[in-house]
């Protein structure tokens, strides 16, 4: 079975599905992006191909080459964790030191109040292109938490840990 050039909407999300696994974004989502209207518009990743109407079909459809190229414009990070995957990663670093999953919501929130929560050093999170999640990288919760292990150690060995 040879690829057609062009993708229905059902199509195009099952390929995006395939090839950003988690990281696609919802069937409807994906919809209101080929949604014609301006308010739609507003919300869709930038350089993402338009969905146009083609001759003997019914419904609009979408370039597979079009796709292809935003697909290998806005490449993820290939160590990119999702904020329930970055909790499980420093519990399982931290144990009972980690933050709670609702902190850890708090402190990637993208919002300057959330932002002055967050302790010094802690990484951002990133909005992946086309993404319906943010994404912290796993290197940078790895120097984070290597910081944090050294300080505490470096507290531990000075006595600072006994002082209140």
């Amino acid at each position: 079975m040879t690829e057609r050039p062009i993708l229905t909407v059902k199509e195009a999300h099952a390929y995006l599905v395939q090839r950003m696994g988690r990281f696609a974004p919802t069937f409807e989502t994906l919809r209101s992006w080929l949604r014609p209207s301006f308010r739609a518009r507003r919300r869709v990743p930038e350089g993402f191909p338009e969905a146009r109407k083609v001759l003997g079909l019914r419904r609009h459809a979408i370039s597979r080459d079009e796709l292809e190229a935003w697909l290998t414009r806005n490449p993820r990070p290939a160590d990119a964790l999702t904020v329930r995957e970055a909790h499980a990663y420093l519990v399982d670093a931290l144990g009972s030191f980690a933050p709670t999953l609702e902190t850890l919501r708090t402190w990637l929130r993208p919002s300057a109040r959330a932002q002055r929560r967050m302790p010094e050093g802690f990484p951002e999170a990133l909005k992946v292109p086309g993404a319906r999640k943010r994404v912290v990288r796993q290197r940078d919760l790895d120097a984070w938490i290597d910081r944090v292990n050294r300080e505490w150690t470096q507290r531990h060995e000075r006595g600072e840990h006994q002082r209140r």
